[in-house]
Formats: structure tokens, C-alpha cells, sequence
């Protein structure tokens, strides 16, 4: 697609923006920006038309008509080139493991695939090497995301078998635990940088045990957002239960209302039971996406941007 298109559709289209208009729409690579690096998912999906599994289409569709056309490149030219000052929003999806609920796991996943709004999965090592040679388990479904959505798809140690609060272990038991989970992941190809613990912080330990572990990124670890090695990040956890709904106005009023930079978004694996409950979190993401106010990263995304 040629440059000249961008003025193009400024000057022909500007009279017929849409109320989509909102800061930064068309940041599709989630960088804080829309520029040259937001190209691409227009010139791999101009002039189609959307089918509803399509989310790169779906993506780059700005006004929503179900196709990708020049109205979608006014949008896109009209914020080309602006900075975005908005808030990160970050998904902390755990309890991820094998032989538990896994469909739900699947499913909750494939919505944020779907959607492309990334997630950072908290994910118990323990059983998941058994489980390789099965293409329906969860396993295979990691080594999938892994190997094909990792620019959503986060996945992230959280212990190996969740049995215990690290709280009393010596810096040797949690660097053997962190360590014991990551050659499992290791085992079928995975490498999860960022530690989610179980239960609670543990100890002064857990920081040298992650470092030891090759871990850059904790979450779920203090109440404040610390610059060190490893990256905590923690300032502003909302869990599901902390919503009396799981709908657009009720999290983006707490999100909107935090005085940090980014807000994570905590849930788990056992929230989602219910499929009415998935149906609402695919509503709540769409919303979220479509206002335009927010950027969406994993746990590592942002800890490498920031």
C-alpha cells in the first residue's frame, strides 16, 4: 500500500470519520504509538472482508463494518503518528494446570486470542511433560501458543506444583522448586520469564531463587512496583472477585480511577466454570478494545517497554 493513500483518505474521508475516533486506535502492535509499525495489518488485510474467526481482519477493521477498506485508513491516518498516553491494561489469567479444568482454560485463552488482547496465564508446571504426546491437552495447547501466539500469549511459571506458600522456605528449596518447574516447561519447549507465586509473597528469598531460576518478571508479590531485577510488578491488582460485575463501565471506572500507569486484572482458572461468564469476559475485551483508551500487554511486554 502506497503513502499517498493516507492523504488520500484524509481528504476525501475526513467529513465521514466515524465516533471510533478515539486516541490511538489503530495501535495495533500495542507500542504506546500508531506509526509505521501499524502498517503491516493494514497491507496484509486491505480490502477484505472479515470473517468473525479473522483477528488480525477484525483488528485492522476500525469503524467496524465487517471489512477493511478506506474508511478503516481515514481512522487510521487521522491518529497516525500521535503518541498514546493511555493506560495499560494487563490480564493475569491462573491456576492454568494440567488435568484441571483445562477446556475452561482453552476457552479463555482462545477469547483473548480471538479478541487479540494479550494475557499472561499463571501456569503450575507439575504432569504437563505426561501429557505431551496428547493433541488435546493442555500441553499441546501451550507448545501451540507458544510456538504461534506468543504476542498474546504469555505464559508464566507459577510453581510446580502450587502446593505451599514459599513463605517459610529457605532461598535453596525455592530456587530448587522455580527451577524443577522451568525444566518441565523446558521439556516441551516452553520458557516462561516472569514467576507468579502461589498464595502470597513468600520471602526476602524469592527474589534470589528467580533470578537463579533465569525469572525477570514477578507478579503477585508486593504492593508496589519495584525497578530492580526481577521487575515487580504488582501496583494495582484487581482480582474478578473485587468486581461486583465483570462489565465495560465497572473496569474501566477502576482502571480509570487508578493513579498508576497500568492496572492488572487478575483472575482465575475456576471463575470461568460458567460459559456465560467467558460470553461476558469476550464482552468486557471487545468494549475494552473498541474505546480505544487503553494499551494491552502481557506481564513481559510491559516490563520490556517500561
Amino acid at each position: 500500500m502506497k503513502k499517498g493513500w493516507f492523504v488520500v483518505g484524509i481528504i476525501i474521508l475526513f467529513m465521514m470519520l466515524p465516533s471510533v475516533l478515539a486516541l490511538c486506535v489503530g495501535d495495533f502492535n500495542n507500542d504506546g504509538f500508531v506509526n509505521s509499525g501499524d502498517i503491516a495489518v493494514f497491507s496484509a488485510n486491505f480490502n477484505k472482508v472479515c470473517s468473525p474467526s479473522d483477528s488480525q481482519c477484525l483488528l485492522a477493521d476500525l469503524n467496524k463494518d465487517g471489512k477493511v477498506n478506506s474508511g478503516d485508513i481515514a481512522i487510521f491516518s487521522f491518529n497516525f503518528g500521535k503518541s498514546c498516553n493511555k493506560k495499560t491494561i494487563i490480564f493475569q489469567f491462573d491456576d492454568v494446570q494440567a488435568d484441571w479444568l483445562e477446556n475452561v482454560a482453552v476457552k479463555v485463552v482462545n477469547v483473548h486470542i480471538s479478541q487479540g488482547i494479550p494475557i499472561t496465564i499463571g501456569v503450575i508446571a507439575q504432569n504437563l511433560k505426561s501429557q505431551e504426546s496428547n493433541p488435546n491437552s493442555l500441553t499441546s495447547s501451550l507448545k501451540k501458543w507458544y510456538q504461534n501466539n506468543s504476542n498474546i500469549v504469555e505464559i508464566a511459571q507459577h510453581t510446580y506444583n502450587h502446593c505451599c506458600s514459599y513463605s517459610s522456605w529457605s532461598l535453596f528449596k525455592q530456587t530448587e522448586d522455580m527451577q524443577r518447574a522451568q525444566q518441565e516447561f523446558a521439556s516441551f519447549g516452553v520458557y516462561p520469564k516472569t514467576f507468579i507465586p502461589a498464595f502470597d509473597w513468600g520471602n526476602a528469598n524469592m527474589l534470589q531463587a528467580a533470578l537463579n531460576s533465569g525469572l525477570e518478571v514477578m507478579l503477585d508479590a508486593t504492593k508496589n512496583d519495584i525497578i530492580q531485577s526481577p521487575r515487580i510488578l504488582d501496583n494495582g491488582t484487581w482480582y474478578l472477585y473485587n468486581f461486583k460485575t465483570l462489565d465495560y463501565s465497572t473496569v474501566s471506572n477502576i482502571v480509570d480511577k487508578s493513579s498508576s500507569s497500568y492496572l492488572i486484572v487478575g483472575s482465575h482458572v475456576q471463575d470461568f466454570q460458567n460459559q456465560a461468564t467467558i460470553d461476558k469476559l469476550a464482552l468486557l475485551l471487545q468494549q475494552l478494545k473498541d474505546s480505544g483508551k487503553y494499551n494491552f500487554k502481557t506481564a513481559y511486554q510491559y516490563y520490556s517497554s517500561s
